[in-house]
């Protein structure tokens, strides 16, 4: 048995006051880092209903996109990002989006001829998660806000 553990406690009998109090404020403080710090990329998107949303707000890697009619596209993002990313490099990797390197105007695909890609009309629930995926993918700097249908916003980045 170690005896200079229990001679300390003897010696100094706040000892386990301190040391419990430091280990709770250690503690509030590693949760208040994590939620200050805590990426909503990590948020399950499926758990989300983007349907009905509204993009409000959207800079992608310095550049800011200026809503029409109160809206941003989704799709001005995207052609966006394929710009950046490269057209080849994108389809790549995993992705939510039909496109295709070569003009296809029909089943809803549309010409991009910029980017000579053809890409395929497609709903906020897979255009939103599809930026949210390619900017945390390629490590691209962005912010979205986007207003939800019960008119709850989220913030991504």
């Amino acid at each position: 048995m170690n005896t200079d553990a229990f001679q300390k406690i003897h010696d100094y009998p706040y000892l386990p006051i301190v040391a419990g109090i430091t280990l709770v404020v250690i503690s509030l403080f590693s949760a208040l880092v994590y939620c200050c710090t805590r990426r909503r990329t990590t948020e399950n998107m499926t758990a989300l209903d983007f349907k009905h949303s509204t993009i409000l707000e959207a800079r992608i890697a310095g550049h800011t996109f200026a809503p029409t009619k109160n809206n941003i596209s989704a799709i001005q993002i995207i052609t966006y990002l394929i710009e950046v990313i490269g057209a080849f490099t994108y389809m790549e990797d995993t992705s939510l989006l039909n496109i295709v390197l070569f003009k296809k105007n029909d089943k809803g695909y549309k010409y991009y001829p910029n980017l000579k890609v053809s890409i395929q009309g497609m709903s906020k629930n897979v255009s939103i998660p599809e930026i949210i995926l390619k900017c945390h993918t390629h490590r691209i700097p962005f912010h979205l806000n986007i207003q939800m249908k019960d008119g709850h916003i989220h913030e991504f980045y």
